[in-house]
């Protein structure tokens, strides 16, 4: 008797294990994203001088991106032919790289709001490719519970997206324009590695 609750118990811890990476990585992404939002304005803004167009376009990079490449997912990877692992592999370094360009502390305004779109620009496809790709395989590893999967990837996506703005704050705050950036690439990199 005790076997089996055991044994029930293993199983059921399992599949957790198993689906944590792919939550983490998901979380990580949309941390990235939303880890400017509290200080961009004040930076592009009242420190470069910028309209607040600028900051309006910039912001609309992202998400204009990824959804596009979310949208056209299938095509992407059939095209490019790239294993899952592989595809989260790319993300992470690439989330990884670009957020150390800000490491440069890049003082031209014009050179660094470019910068920022091209990056955001590079972010939303790359993890507009990955991220369906991700919640499409937490699906498959809990086939039985759909709803559970989905609401998964809606829990990473709100866990990031609200987390995203607090960390960024106070990374900004207490260290300076270069130190959230830095933090959520690496927060990317190291979810990727877990997924390997």
């Amino acid at each position: 008797m005790f076997t089996n609750i055991g044994t029930r118990c293993l199983q059921a811890l399992k599949k957790p294990c198993k689906i944590a990476p792919y939550i983490l990585f998901l979380c990580a992404c949309f941390l990235n994203v939303h880890l400017p939002a509290v200080f961009l304005p004040y930076e592009i803004v009242t420190v470069r001088g910028y309209p607040r167009v600028v900051f309006g376009v910039v912001t609309a990079v992202y998400p204009l991106t990824n959804g596009i490449c979310a949208f056209f997912n299938k095509e992407i990877i059939d095209r490019i032919r790239i294993p899952y692992k592989k595809a989260v592999l790319v993300c992470g370094i690439f989330s990884f790289l670009l957020s150390l360009i800000f490491a440069l502390n890049i003082s031209n305004s014009l050179v660094f709001v470019i910068m920022l779109g091209v990056t955001r620009f590079i972010l939303g496809a790359v993890q507009g490719v990955t991220e369906p790709y991700t919640i499409a395989k937490v699906c498959q590893l809990l086939p039985e519970s759909l709803g559970m999967a989905t609401g998964l990837g809606e829990m990473a996506l709100c866990f990031g997206t609200g987390l995203g703005p607090v960390l960024g704050s106070v990374l900004y705050e207490w260290g300076s324009l270069t130190t959230p950036f830095i933090a959520s690439g690496a927060a990317v990199l190291a979810c990727t590695l877990l997924i390997q």
